[in-house]
């Protein structure tokens, strides 16, 4: 298996390098050891806030997409029945624990739901479910009154949802997948990551000018023209709109910093290559945060003692119960 860098594993190698290893090297659905096909369901579980995120990430990518190619605008309503009916679906999949099933997650489709809660509490009730389609009818109300970026991407041409952008940096494999890009009149990129947060004060320029970036190395638009990129950072929540910079001098901060943390993940994980002693090499997280709400961490423990590092362990359990 090799080691592929991408924006999130960056973010998640400075978290917590056990959780990285975890991620891209443990979790294996179809492996014979039964730690690696349990690793692999915990990589599916997802915390509530996240899940009301891709909830909203994918009636974008499809239904909102459709509306963009035919210029069509969007009735925040559908949209909302559409999500809502779909939040309804995988809540109930996720309540039953349908996930740890042997079913794959492809076959479930569109039903397929696996929330952190449901997996190790606290309980939730049918008010948090309601909160979650609250907050979706918010996110599709904002994207309606936001006229002057409709106005851009319903005024471009070969808009793509989900697109993924794949090349080699470093000789490793690299990846980003773009929420959406619209090309306008001439073909300049447009390009949108959605956000579904409460927060006002996160900054995602270096996002997306890592999608800038790849856009660019993978040969999608010239470099030369890198300040014609336009950046939209939209939080459907909050109803606000950031456009992040780009241009030559920001192209080669990036390219920078991508290079650093592909330096940075090779160390950890090497060629990625699934060997016994890979997890006690690595330190436990430095935020006890990481811990409180790693899908792991019933695992962890159980690997640091197994390790003879009981002493990390219990600072790890520590965490979990303090949440």
């Amino acid at each position: 298996m090799s080691v592929k860098w991408s924006y999130s594993a960056d973010g998640a190698r400075r978290r917590c390098q056990r959780q990285l290893a975890y991620n891209q090297v443990v979790a294996s659905h179809n492996a014979r050891d039964t730690l690696r096909r349990e690793v692999y369901v915990l990589k599916q579980v997802q915390q509530v806030r996240a899940w009301q995120g891709s909830l909203v990430h994918g009636v974008l990518a499809t239904t909102f997409l459709s509306l963009l190619r035919v210029r069509e605008q969007p009735d925040p309503a559908a949209l909302t029945a559409i999500a809502v009916a779909r939040a309804q679906r995988q809540f109930a999949y996720s309540a039953a624990q349908r996930y740890r099933q042997p079913i794959s997650k492809a076959s479930a489709g569109e039903d397929y739901g696996a929330l952190f809660e449901h997996e190790f509490g606290p309980a939730l009730a049918v008010s948090d479910l309601e909160r979650v389609e609250a907050n979706i009818a918010t996110a599709f109300r904002n994207l309606a009154s936001q006229r002057e970026l409709l106005t851009e991407l319903y005024a471009g041409w070969n808009q793509r949802s989900e697109w993924p952008l794949r090349l080699v940096q470093d000789g490793m494999a690299v990846s980003a997948n773009l929420d959406l890009i619209s090309l306008r009149q001439r073909g300049e990129p447009t390009i949108v990551d959605w956000k579904v947060s409460e927060s006002e004060s996160s900054d995602y320029a270096r996002q997306l000018q890592v999608y800038a970036w790849a856009l660019i190395r993978s040969g999608g638009w010239p470099q030369e023209r890198a300040a014609q990129i336009n950046l939209y950072e939209v939080n459907l929540l909050k109803n606000l709109v950031h456009k992040h910079p780009f241009d030559a001098d920001r192209l080669a901060e990036t390219e920078g910093f991508v290079n650093e943390g592909i330096a940075a993940l090779r160390a950890v994980l090497g060629e990625g290559r699934y060997e016994a002693d890979l997890l006690a090499r690595l330190p436990i997280a430095e935020q006890e945060q990481a811990c409180r709400y790693c899908p792991y961490q019933r695992l962890c423990p159980q690997q640091l003692s197994a390790e003879g590092r009981p002493q990390e362990a219990q600072i790890v359990l520590e965490r979990v119960a303090g949440g």
